[in-house]
């Protein structure tokens, strides 16, 4: 799910994800990844702690694992 924000931020659902999975696909590839916004069942997380983003590839490197029943929200420029 895509919504284009006024604010300037693009938002993105990730939906099913599996579980363990590490690596994330945006549909477009972010201005400025360092300001983008991860949330992880509405907690949220820190770039170039938790993840960063290469090209449009959003890479998890927190220890957490991820879920098949999580719910993983992000928002960029």
């Amino acid at each position: 799910v895509n919504i284009d924000e006024s604010n300037g931020y693009s938002y993105h659902l990730i939906t099913s994800p599996t579980a363990n999975q590490t690596q994330f696909i945006l549909p477009t590839i972010p201005r400025i990844p360092s300001k983008s916004r991860l949330f992880i069942n509405g907690v949220k997380y820190v770039f170039g702690t938790h993840y960063n983003i290469n090209s449009n590839i959003i890479n998890w490197l927190f220890l957490m694992q991820i879920e098949t029943t999580d719910i993983i929200e992000i928002e960029y420029i």
